[in-house]
């Protein structure tokens, strides 16, 4: 980044804020700054918000209530869950409670768009950003609008909400998440007594699990996560899902990387990374929406105190790091390591977990202190149980770097 004055800033800023992105974490950090009294643009590069989601739909409960969000995306609850192993014996799970929403993803991020243009943000859609420049005087986007005509704009703060898209942390000295796993979907119909289900098993997903959640009456989503192509996986879950059912046409799947671990460097003098782009994902599961969420309330809180208290100078900003670390580092640490560890394990090993599961008392703990998006304590718990302990130590144990969190 140039530490030139660029006198082109002189005048009138196009904004306080612009936020590139227009996901979840995007979208709520342009709604908070903008309740906050601040000029916000808000640059996204589809032709409207919610256009082209790739996403299962599966949000926690608290969320709603956590972070002030409109319910209306809400399909149906979930209170229960099935896993089928290796050898096709199904784990049935019910929770006391219903712990999590499938919503209709597309209409969830329309309906926080909305919030965010009440709340005083300007939303412009079809507008991609080619390049970012950041002086001591402010920051300036240069855009390509929907019929390609180019523009920029001009502010004080720039907040980069970009998913995977990573090219202008590059370009601005700042770093991504250190990796990525494939994701891959299909919608298709379902029966009435069609229950959601996960799979696991080298076969249907390696190095993570599969899907099939019901959304809408006579709808599903079926899909998988792995760290390597997801295609010919993909195939066999079908397989064993739909066995001589009709596969779905090549541009019905859906396929789309999945941020993975910490970002290094998500900070720098007027610049603040959210969301996927920040690593802000869980590492269980892949799913981004309640850590963005979070971090998206972190960068207004600190962005808006460094307004209060003259200006976004690098050390406010570096306190960003420092705070969203301190929540959810452990959360994404601790689930990278199991995730990794349950990738080596052969499929005689997940079926004698799966086998832990229905005798050692494993499920009545789950019901106990299971979340649907904070893991890593039942983790550790569920490391402390030694059916289970034995299991992993077969692969490695945590790495010490992370014994700090065993507690």
């Amino acid at each position: 980044m140039s530490g030139k004055k660029n006198h082109e800033f002189r005048g009138a800023m196009n904004c306080d804020v612009a936020v590139v992105g227009g996901g979840p974490s995007g979208l709520q950090t342009a709604r908070l700054l903008a309740s906050g009294g601040l000029r916000v643009v808000l640059l996204e590069a589809k032709p409207a918000v919610g256009a082209d989601v790739i996403c299962t739909g599966i949000v926690g409960r608290e969320i709603f209530s956590e972070f002030d969000l409109p319910d209306g995306s809400v399909l149906r609850d979930l209170r229960s869950m099935t896993i089928i192993g290796p050898a096709g014996r199904p784990l049935a799970y019910e929770h006391p409670s219903p712990f999590a929403r499938v919503v209709d993803r597309a209409r969830f991020d329309r309906d926080l768009g909305e919030t965010a243009a009440a709340a005083g943000a300007d939303l412009r859609t079809g507008t991609r950003v080619v390049s970012a420049e950041v002086t001591n005087d402010g920051v300036r986007l240069r855009t390509q609008g929907p019929d390609g005509e180019p523009g920029s704009i001009s502010g004080s703060v720039l907040v980069l909400a970009t998913g995977i898209q990573n090219h202008l942390q590059k370009e601005l000295g700042l770093s991504a998440p250190e990796s990525y796993l494939s994701g891959i979907q299909w919608e298709t119909t379902a029966g009435p007594e069609m229950a959601p289900s996960l799979y696991v098993g080298k076969e249907v997903a390696p190095g993570a699990f599969g899907w099939a959640i019901p959304t809408e009456e006579g709808r599903m989503k079926v899909g998988l996560i792995t760290d390597r192509d997801p295609r010919e996986p993909f195939r066999r879950l079908l397989r064993i899902f739909r066995p001589g059912g009709v596969p779905p046409q090549e541009g019905d799947i859906r396929i789309k990387p999945i941020s993975q671990g910490l970002a290094p460097r998500t900070s720098a003098p007027r610049v603040l990374v959210v969301g996927e782009a920040a690593g802000q994902v869980k590492t269980t599961t892949g799913g981004g929406i309640a850590f963005g969420l979070l971090g998206a309330r972190v960068a207004s809180d600190v962005i808006l105190k460094a307004f209060r208290t003259g200006g976004p100078t690098a050390a406010a900003f570096a306190e960003y790091d420092r705070l969203w670390r301190a929540v959810l580092e452990r959360e994404i640490l601790v689930g990278s390591y199991v995730r990794r560890a349950f990738a080596v394990l052969d499929d005689e090993r997940i079926e004698k977990l799966l086998d832990v599961a229905r005798s050692d008392g494993v499920i009545p703990l789950i019901r106990a202190k299971g979340h649907f998006d904070w893991h890593s304590g039942l983790i550790v718990d569920l490391l402390r149980k030694a059916p289970v302990f034995r299991i992993f130590r077969e692969v490695g144990l945590p790495p010490a770097s992370l014994k700090k969190f065993w507690s």
